[in-house]
């Protein structure tokens, strides 16, 4: 008899005699099917795990190599795959370009703006008049249907300064 062990060093004609004499000798037709193309049909009558013949059956595929913890791209990557839209890359480049620390402002784009009208009620509260008249006229623009009640808030807003 042969040794599992020793299954995998047999040759495609040495595992057929062996699979014709032990017909249900199903580490042999395993091989086999491995080893063979086309063998893993006739192999799956013969197994009694259909998930065995599966596993021969699938494709393997190659595993990517992931990114270890410390691993970064390179410049030449990164070129590769940012975009002109990758607003938080360009922002934190624009504040790794100012090493010296400097305090000059970073222009906020246009996807940053903060203005809700809670936001405004909020600087009501906290008795900063001009900067909550400064979210309601943006919010007047960004919700026209809502201009009336904005800039009451705003003349509101005056009458109390």
């Amino acid at each position: 008899m042969v040794n599992p062990k020793d299954i995998h060093i047999l040759s495609a004609e040495e595992l057929s005699a062996v699979v014709d004499r032990y017909p249900w000798f199903a580490a042999a037709r395993k091989v086999l099917a491995e080893k063979e193309a086309g063998t893993a049909e006739q192999a799956a009558i013969y197994m009694v795990s259909r998930s065995i013949v599966h596993d021969i059956a699938k494709p393997k595929k190659k595993k990517e190599k992931k990114l270890q913890i410390g691993e970064f791209f390179s410049s030449e990557q990164y070129k590769k795959i940012s975009r002109q839209e990758d607003s938080i890359f360009s922002s934190i480049a624009k504040i790794a370009a100012n090493p010296k620390g400097d305090s000059t402002p970073i222009e906020e784009e246009s996807g940053t703006d903060v203005a809700t009208e809670t936001l405004a009620k909020i600087y009501e509260k906290q008795g900063l008049f001009e900067q909550a008249n400064g979210i309601y006229s943006k919010l007047i623009l960004r919700y026209p249907e809502k201009s009336a009640y904005f800039a009451t808030l705003i003349e509101k807003n005056k009458q109390t300064i």
